[in-house]
């Protein structure tokens, strides 16, 4: 029996196919060891946070709509297809950690009513979701939702205690776009087409908008690193290039709310740092400049973001 992958309910069979299988087997007792590991090395939370940020943008793309075959390539194809259960693996893992990390520590308040708000927002999304008659997807999406809000919601605030704490999740923010990077320029070496549609990138998520905030969140995180003197010499080289190639797929997306997005990010970050932002400005605009030439079409994509017609009914 053939399995729509793509589906809520698709993904659901198939992971639990997965388990069933060896590999699947093994990858259960893999997981044991990591819950134990949390327990004893509590630093191993900040290597399963960018790969869970990175695993949660995997989408599929409307083939039919896009008119692409949205087959990446291996074992990227693989991971995708096992995304929401990897994902809520990972979250469960996290959720482990906070068990483990300080109770309140210095905060009055360790979840804000915003976050509270928004999860009983997709809570009834979810609910609305299942009356319509999308059982397994709402039932999904809400488990997921709940074990977003206890790992990230509840759980971040337990482990930000310290400046340490906070430039540990900086980078695993940071270094989740670089997986995400690698991925892209990877898949576009291999097969262009599978993630482009009328001459725009979605990457390895399901849409150009998706891709967009996605480089958008990454973006202002990496520049705060390379603008640290606390980061070394190498490490800046790095982030420069990391920050230059994510300026390109940016503009390849031509998501709009992206740049948006990036272009209020950066301006509250350097918005006392003036002379700062100048000389990054510089040298990331330069390095940019250099990484367009190795990304054929993206130049094209980038006239969107200063269009003013309708162009978002069309993708």
């Amino acid at each position: 029996m053939d399995i729509n992958i793509q589906s809520a309910e698709g993904q659901l069979t198939n992971f639990t196919d997965f388990l069933l299988s060896p590999v699947g087997i093994f990858a259960l007792f893999a997981f044991a060891v990591a819950v134990v590991s949390m327990a004893v090395a509590p630093r191993v939370k900040w290597i399963v946070l960018p790969l869970l940020l990175w695993c949660a943008s995997l989408g599929f793309a409307p083939e039919e709509k896009f008119g692409v075959r949205n087959i990446l390539f291996t074992p990227l194809q693989q991971i995708r297809a096992q995304g929401r259960g990897l994902t809520a693996g990972m979250l469960i893992l996290l959720m482990v950690a906070s068990f483990f990390s300080a109770e309140r520590g210095w905060r009055r308040k360790l979840v804000l009513r915003a976050a509270t708000m928004f999860f009983l927002f997709e809570m009834v999304i979810s609910l609305r979701l299942s009356v319509a008659g999308w059982g397994q997807r709402g039932l999904v999406g809400a488990a997921l939702y709940a074990f977003t809000f206890l790992a990230l919601g509840v759980g971040l605030s337990r482990w930000l205690q310290t400046y340490a704490d906070a430039r540990r999740l900086i980078w695993g923010i940071v270094f989740s776009g670089v997986i995400f990077a690698m991925g892209t320029c990877l898949q576009i070496v291999i097969n262009r087409q599978a993630i482009t549609t009328q001459g725009r990138l979605f990457a390895t998520t399901g849409n150009p908008q998706h891709a967009g905030v996605l480089i958008a969140l990454c973006i202002p995180p990496c520049l705060y690193l390379l603008a640290s003197p606390e980061t070394t010499k190498k490490l800046r080289a790095g982030l420069g290039l990391t920050v230059a190639i994510l300026f390109v797929l940016l503009a390849y997306t031509g998501s709009r709310c992206g740049a948006l997005m990036t272009l209020v990010g950066v301006a509250i970050l350097f918005r006392k740092r003036l002379g700062k932002f100048l000389v990054i400005g510089v040298v990331v605009g330069l390095l940019t400049l250099v990484a367009m030439q190795f990304f054929e079409g993206s130049g094209d994509s980038a006239e969107r973001l200063l269009s003013t017609e309708d162009t978002r009914s069309r993708v």
